[in-house]
């Protein structure tokens, strides 16, 4: 269980579930058993599938997978419908994100630690009730990803938004999440918050 406004993270080794989770919650994967529910609403049963985009959910990719000939604003824009209204709301969040004066801008012209600011706005857009995000950290280096990790977890405080992220850095699950879900070979062998599992470790795995 995940509350509202919280941030969670998927911690665990490579291969052992953590995006297959997210992505089953985004709604990219059926599942042979098992429920979803969002917002008290089921989402995936084994009688029903609600497809990804009629979920209010956010995904954040590792390489963020924006349009390289769209700029800043057009790929924040995009999938919004043609409204004038919307001008505003691009501005609004793009200046969230610090990245107002780079909104004429291509891909190619922005850093990596710019480019996943870019892939954040553009879900934040939207106002997901969830939003995922799948290492979203790991292609920066260690200066961005310092500066990286607090506005982040700024932004999720700020807009009291849900976050489920993955992540195979314990200093980033440490600084980011509410709450910590350890997972091996795919399961979850203890969920708590990063004080307690520190402090409490339930296992060999958990504690190494």
């Amino acid at each position: 269980n995940v509350e509202a406004g919280q941030s969670l993270a998927l911690l665990g080794p490579s291969g052992c579930g953590k995006t297959t989770l997210l992505r089953s919650i985004a709604g990219l994967e059926k599942l042979d058993a098992g429920v979803i529910t969002i917002d008290g609403h089921v989402v995936t049963s084994p009688n029903c599938f609600i497809s990804a985009e009629k979920r209010r959910i956010g995904m954040v990719f590792q390489e963020g997978a924006l349009f390289p000939h769209l700029t800043v604003a057009e790929n924040v824009r995009f999938g919004l419908k043609n409204d004038s209204n919307n001008e505003h709301l691009v501005k609004d969040v793009l200046d969230m994100v610090g990245l107002l004066k780079m909104a004429d801008r291509t891909p190619d012209r922005l850093s990596g630690g710019e480019r996943q600011r870019v892939a954040l706005a553009r879900c934040l857009i939207k106002k997901p009730d969830v939003l995922l995000l799948d290492e979203p950290l790991s292609a920066l280096d260690k200066n961005l990803k310092e500066l990286m990790k607090l506005e982040l977890k700024k932004l999720q405080t700020e807009f009291d938004i849900t976050f489920i992220m993955v992540t195979h850095d314990q200093d980033e699950a440490l600084v980011m999440a509410d709450r910590i879900a350890i997972m091996d070979e795919g399961s979850i062998v203890q969920i708590d918050t990063p004080k307690n599992i520190y402090d409490n470790p339930k296992n060999f795995f958990a504690a190494n």
